[in-house]
Order: C-alpha cells, then structure tokens, then sequence
C-alpha cells in the first residue's frame, strides 16, 4: 500500500511534527503580484524549468492563475504568485484597464513560453481546454499529474487534496469540497 508506506516513512522521520499555519501564506509566495512582480516570476519560472499552475474560474472567466516556479533537476521550490483577474461579482482585479490588459499578456506570454515545462493537476481535463478556449495557447512540455496519479496507483484517489497530501505531505485545505470528485471543485 502506497499510503501505508508513505505515512510510516513521515512518521518515522518525525513522530511529531510542526504544522504549517494555515492563516498564513505559504513562505515565498506573493498573494497581490504588481504586474513587475509577474514579469519577475516568469523569469524565475525560466530560470528553475519548470513551473505548476492552477486555474480558479467561474464559468469561463479566469478569477485567478496560481503559478509555483521550481526545477525537476534538483526540487527546488522557487516562488509563488496568485495572478488575478476577477474579484467577487465578476469586476476586473487590476483597475487600470491597460494593468488587466499587461496581467492578461504576461499570462499569455507564461503559457505560450515553451522554454520551461508547466505542470497541472487536471489540466488536460480543465485548466489547458479552458484556457485554450480564451485563446490562450499552452506551449512546451505540459504534465499533468491527475494522470500521473491515476497511472500510478489507478486504486487510489486523484484528487488534489489527496494526491498533495500523500505526495507533498500538504495540509487538508479544501474542507468545502466533495473529496469523491476527480475535479475537485474545479468549473
């Protein structure tokens, strides 16, 4: 059992362990990026290879794109942002429309990049048709791990919640959400 040996592994290593503050951001991630601050990570994204990326959406309208720059060839973890582009109602995020416009181009300009990988939980399935169907394109090498899962351990769940914590060894954050969906409140 994957599971089992994973937890025995963890509980070995740290019978008692410190758990993260969930009221807090997690270290090096930047919640509310300036449009120079999104430029920046994109750098680090190219710099490191690789990056995950997680869309939130209402309907077809992006309300936010969460992007963690790292690298496959040594586990570095670089930096974090939360692009956003809606807030509550459906209003714009950025105020100045030539900001939404500059925050929209550099998540074009991300995505299109094919000089790093990019890495979705569910992507082919959501985020990637999604964004496609903007007109975003996704170029380079794009993983997706739900398959990766399923691949693995087709027994197991796939979920995102499941999947980080078996993996990642992440806290539950989704408390809201049916853990039986694959999609795991995505749509």
């Amino acid at each position: 059992e994957p599971c089992q040996e994973t937890y025995l592994r963890r509980l070995l290593a740290d019978p008692h362990p410190t758990l993260p503050d969930l009221t807090q951001p997690p270290p090096n991630s930047n919640l509310y990026p300036t449009i120079k601050d999104l430029y920046d990570h994109l750098q680090a994204c190219r710099r490191l290879g690789a990056a995950s990326f997680d869309v939130e959406a209402c309907g077809p309208w992006p309300i936010c794109v969460g992007v963690t720059a790292f690298s496959l060839g040594t586990s570095e973890i670089g930096p974090s942002v939360c692009a956003r582009f809606r807030v509550r109602g459906g209003a714009r995020y950025w105020g100045a429309w030539s900001d939404h416009v500059r925050a929209t181009r550099w998540l074009y300009e991300f995505l299109s990049d094919p000089s790093f990988t990019k890495v979705a939980h569910n992507g082919t399935g959501f985020d990637i048709p999604e964004l496609e169907a903007l007109g975003f394109r996704v170029e380079g090498v794009t993983l997706d791990t739900i398959m990766m899962a399923h691949a693995a351990y087709a027994e197991l769940p796939v979920g995102l919640a499941f999947q980080a914590n078996l993996f990642c060894d992440a806290m539950f954050w989704k408390h809201l959400v049916d853990t039986d969906a694959e999609e795991e409140g995505k749509g």
